[in-house]
């Protein structure tokens, strides 16, 4: 696709999904960001949105509010979300959706960088149903270490810490927790929404005992990266043949709804 389409579709969508907001949207994000920080507002969000100019953050914009990829089908049964777990909520703006989506659940927002966790803070701020938490979703709960600081925003990846010393230039330390812990740690009997976006460490999450919240998960929004971490979608099946379940595609998502067991 040229450039020329591509910001012209750009600029359809934001007419199409931000209406007469549309084009200042456009303009803002898309065709004249600022150089050090981009604020827009939309109004879909009832607080000002922040995004780095030049990263992930524009695609993260994209997926989330102008293709809708956290969007639910009306054949779920959305009744009764109170409790919505989004491991590996980047720049936060899938906490922003799933909480105006969902204004009376408790949203907690778990990122393992933090360049991403700073921006998800700033971009949640004044929403009292987001909880921030700077640590990296795992199969237990031990240190871990983020190898690829040269990725973009969007490619972070965790890894079990090889020594207990500080962060180094290459490298960045932070807290690997595993989701019943979360659950433990924010008061939650049943998560009813579970986004999980890990680039690969879904692999250790349903690897060890993935029934212990499985078993209290009604609905999940994955993105599986069996480019990253070989045999992904394998664990990931075959955690859930003990489960009833109807699967629904949005963008790059899979969403499952558990039904019974």
């Amino acid at each position: 696709m040229s450039n020329k389409l591509k910001y012209l579709r750009l600029f359809l969508d934001c007419k199409m999904v931000f209406k007469q907001k549309g084009t200042s949207v456009f303009w803002k994000v898309f065709w004249k960001p600022e150089k050090n920080m981009i604020k827009v507002e939309v109004p879909t969000v009832s607080t000002p949105i922040y995004l780095r100019p030049n990263t992930s953050d524009i695609d993260v914009f994209r997926q989330v509010f102008l293709q809708n990829d956290y969007a639910l089908s009306k054949k779920m049964n959305l009744s009764g979300i109170n409790f919505i777990v989004d491991c590996g909520a980047n720049n936060g703006l899938s906490a922003l959706y799933f909480s105006e989506r969902f204004p009376n659940a408790k949203v907690v927002a778990v990122e393992l960088e933090s360049g991403n966790f700073a921006m998800l803070k700033k971009n949640v701020a004044g929403h009292a149903n987001i909880f921030p938490l700077h640590a990296g979703v795992w199969e237990e709960d031990i240190m871990l270490e983020i190898p690829n600081l040269n990725g973009s925003n969007w490619e972070f990846m965790a890894a079990k810490s090889t020594d207990a010393s500080a962060d180094g230039p290459q490298t960045q330390k932070v807290q690997g927790l595993t989701l019943p812990t979360i659950m433990q740690r924010y008061q939650i009997p049943v998560i009813d929404i579970l986004k999980i976006d890990v680039e690969g460490a879904e692999f250790e999450i349903f690897s060890n005992n993935p029934d212990k919240f499985l078993s209290k998960t009604r609905i999940l929004i994955i993105e599986l990266h069996d480019w990253i971490k070989e045999g992904v979608s394998k664990i990931f099946f075959d955690a859930l043949r003990k489960y009833q379940y109807r699967l629904f595609c949005s963008g790059e998502n899979i969403v499952c709804e558990i039904t019974g067991k």
